[in-house]
């Protein structure tokens, strides 16, 4: 469902009447241009979701704002945003996928749920090879394929589950790069948008570094020393490879599949982690709010106490729908987070007991690829406590005791709200963090030495 305001033009020359939260227009500046109240004024959210804070209808004042023409600040903001989406799209188009609301299933899609049946299918005939053989310890190998397999099976379902209120979120964070023009707001936006440019970068080359070790070994003992090592531990139906036509065969088969993999994983991270790091953005104009709160309070100023009063009361709302905003991330990524973990942990554990056991160099790749995923979530996951205590932060450091009475318990009650700010959580485990992140890892080595002493 795509967000919609509902506009009326004023006798007064105003433009429209918009709602006060932050992903609409926020409050502008009470010198240059003063807000009024008017009626509450019904509108839609961005998030396209009822159950969500920002679907709520604000029963309170609403601010009429006025809108002037778009500056170079506001332009090169918008581009440096479309130019990160632009980005993430070159992997999309590979799956044939999209984070638009009029996305609907292509044929390079279904060649995407083809190659993700081909792994699956494939996967399964291996196992019941290695059965009918007796060779158990073969079976290992394929259990750890599993893991990855069914991370891509999780990126899928809930990429069609949560499309549109991914983009929903994107536009969201659109809205305040247009809303917050110029000036010192413009830049400090400017600079968290390259910043995060530079960590899209970043991240898609570490993870698609991914491919490179899983290409790297076969193919230098296919080369160099004539050796015959397959990329993935599975039998292919109608192809034997231990002849060498198919065992090529069998590897390119494996290459498109690793590649495919490789390339869902990077466009997963991607999105997940801008959309995180799009919190910021927020996080930032909130900060500036407090910032201009001060200013209105210690120094002579031409505002009104009731604008200065309106101006807190808008602070709570986008207080509101900052928290809404994590809640609706959540909403959409925790089952996604909770059931990866399982999955990749798993799977990590076998893939080193197999690379030492049967000397299995082509695992480090797989293994590698899932530790590095699941790092980049407890990553997100400790970027968002961390906006969170920047939030309490700002409001601690502020001049509060130079407020009147009611703004001071107007203030109280928005710093008691944000103590119960909302994390990302590994389903009902752990919250999920770096420190979390680091006792997996430590867990995921106690159990492979476990079951090498076994053996």
């Amino acid at each position: 469902m795509t967000s919609k305001v509902t506009k009326k033009v004023s006798d007064d020359g105003f433009g429209e009447y918009v709602n006060g939260s932050p992903l609409n227009v926020p409050l502008d500046s009470g010198i240059k241009n003063p807000a009024k109240f008017t009626k509450a004024v019904k509108t839609d959210s961005a998030f396209g979701k009822s159950r969500t804070r920002l679907e709520q209808i604000h029963q309170l004042d609403q601010l009429k704002v006025t809108y002037g023409p778009e500056s170079d600040e506001d332009m090169e903001n918008y581009l440096i945003f479309e130019q990160d989406l632009k980005f993430f799209r070159y992997f999309g188009n590979i799956l044939g996928v999209d984070m638009e609301f009029y996305w609907k299933p292509g044929f390079l899609f279904c060649v995407s749920l083809l190659l993700l049946f081909v792994i699956v299918s494939q996967l399964t005939y291996t196992q019941y090879v290695h059965i009918k053989n007796h060779n158990y310890y073969r079976i290992l190998e394929t259990l750890a394929c599993y893991g990855i397999t069914i991370s891509m099976v999780l990126k899928i379902v809930t990429f069609l589950k949560s499309f549109h209120a991914i983009r929903a979120l994107l536009n969201s964070t659109i809205k305040v790069c247009k809303a917050n023009d110029s000036g010192c707001r413009a830049a400090k936006i400017r600079d968290r948008l390259l910043y995060n440019s530079r960590f899209y970068m970043w991240t898609t080359i570490v993870v698609m570094a991914s491919i490179t070790i899983f290409l790297a070994y076969p193919t230098k003992a296919f080369l160099v020393d004539h050796e015959l090592v397959s990329l993935l531990p599975i039998e292919y139906i109608f192809v034997d490879s231990s002849t060498l036509s198919g065992f090529i065969t069998a590897n390119l088969i494996s290459s498109l599949l690793g590649a495919f993999a490789n390339v869902g994983t990077v466009y997963a991270i991607l999105m997940i982690v801008s959309l995180i790091l799009n919190y910021s953005v927020f996080v930032d104009m909130f900060e500036e709010d407090v910032k201009y709160l001060d200013e209105m309070w210690s120094r002579e100023s031409n505002t009104t106490v009731t604008y200065r009063h309106s101006f807190l009361r808008n602070m709570c709302r986008k207080q509101q729908d900052i928290n809404a905003y994590v809640v609706e991330i959540k909403r959409l990524l925790d089952d996604y987070i909770f059931h990866y973990f399982i999955a990749s942990y798993l799977g990590q554990i076998i893939c080193l007991f197999q690379i030492v056991v049967s000397d299995w160099k082509s695992g480090y790749a797989i293994a590698y690829g899932m530790f590095l995923e699941m790092m980049f979530y407890c990553l997100m996951g400790t970027k968002i406590s961390s906006e969170n205590e920047r939030i309490m932060t700002a409001l601690q450091q502020s001049n509060w005791y130079l407020y009147d009475q009611h703004t001071q318990n107007v203030f109280l009650t928005l710093w008691v709200a944000s103590t119960n700010a909302n994390e990302m959580w590994i389903g009902p485990l752990a919250p999920l963090s770096v420190l979390t992140g680091t006792d997996v890892v430590k867990s995921i080595y106690s159990y492979y030495n476990i079951m090498l002493e076994v053996v």
